[in-house]
């Protein structure tokens, strides 16, 4: 093989692995592994206008003193927070992510309804998820699980019930 052929051979096989890592850095990216940095930019700015949108409603921060007042242990971490895009709907979502298993915060839940006179209190399960929720006082509140979602296992979500 000539000089010449050996250096665009080599070259080819260059580009051949560039290429391969560049497809496999999209296809990872695209399927979760490595998550993108638009999205965690647009999950702050979202948990931000929460918080405003919270600060300015009288009526959301009713709905917050619920939320607020559900049980955590120790391990849960706020990642997001989230408040309803329709008007009409006063709701309000905080994502955590927790150590502790299902079973635990099913049953700290559920002592905590019990406890403070919720009712219909219930435990529902998805496909991927489980959930408990309950009503008290014009609220509806409860927890989700499922397996990690954007660094998220467990999203707690208050609601008014008109």
């Amino acid at each position: 093989m000539s000089k010449c052929g050996y250096h665009l051979l080599r070259q080819f096989y260059r580009m051949t692995f560039l290429g391969y890592l560049l497809f496999l850095g999209v296809f990872l990216g695209g399927c979760g592994f490595f998550p993108p940095t638009e999205s965690l930019e647009s999950e702050q700015r979202k948990t931000e206008a929460t918080k405003e949108a919270i600060r300015k409603s009288p009526s959301l921060q009713e709905v917050n003193r619920v939320c607020e007042s559900l049980p955590k242990t120790d391990s849960f971490r706020l990642i997001l927070m989230r408040n309803s895009f329709r008007t009409d709907v006063e709701l309000l979502e905080y994502g955590y992510l927790a150590d502790e298993p299902y079973e635990k915060v099913r049953d700290i839940f559920v002592d905590f309804f019990n406890r403070e006179g919720w009712t219909d209190v219930y435990e529902q399960s998805g496909i991927n998820t489980i959930s408990v929720r309950g009503q008290k006082d014009g609220f509806s509140a409860g927890f989700t699980h499922e397996p990690v979602h954007r660094g998220v296992n467990y999203t707690l979500i208050c609601r008014r019930i008109k």
